[in-house]
């Protein structure tokens, strides 16, 4: 994996996590078409992986960070010094 494929894994996640906090998304494909919104086009299995290396999970309330981690535990699944605000 090169530079910009790295870089655009990190952006791509930290939309991830800013569209869980500011949206209730119930489905993958609710979060595709936010994500596309804010101009990322991502495959279901890439987004599915992202979201099992996020910890994130749906539930009824929509989706979460699994149970027992917080905000320092979804930063640190950023390297470089690229933090996440949960």
């Amino acid at each position: 994996m090169n530079i910009n494929s790295i870089s655009l894994v990190r952006r791509r996640r930290a939309a991830i996590l800013e569209l869980v906090r500011e949206h209730a998304v119930r489905s993958q494909e609710a979060l595709q078409q936010l994500l596309r919104r804010r101009g990322f086009t991502v495959a279901q299995p890439t987004l599915s992986r992202d979201l099992k290396d996020l910890r994130l999970t749906y539930s009824r309330l929509g989706c979460q960070h699994q149970a027992g981690n917080d905000r320092a535990s979804a930063e640190r699944l950023f390297q470089g010094g690229e933090q996440v605000v949960w």
